[in-house]
């Protein structure tokens, strides 16, 4: 999940830095900028625009969707470990769910 979140990020930089969809994307997105893209609606404007946007909102939505999932099951994960006898990994450095 985490690949797919990164590459649904990239297609959404690729697509805000080809059309001007008044996101600047000239930087990695924020979680906000994710947030903010999500809650467009669509405008009346020319063909390649509308379906540009409509793109934008619905990869956003996905990272954020994603994000979540990925949160859920990391939660889930420590749970399980710390349940295990491979409970005493996680107080090592650089060690986690």
């Amino acid at each position: 999940m985490t690949s797919e979140r990164t590459a649904t990020i990239n297609a959404s930089i690729t697509l805000l830095r080809v059309l001007s969809l008044g996101i600047d994307a000239r930087r990695p997105q924020t979680g906000k900028q994710i947030i903010e893209v999500s809650m467009r609606r669509s405008r009346t404007k020319a063909v390649r625009l509308v379906i540009a946007r409509t793109e934008a909102v619905r990869l956003a939505k996905h990272v954020l969707d994603l994000g979540e999932e990925l949160a859920e099951n990391t939660k889930r994960i420590a749970a399980l470990l710390k349940q295990s006898p491979a409970r005493v990994l996680l107080d090592k450095p650089g060690i986690g769910p």
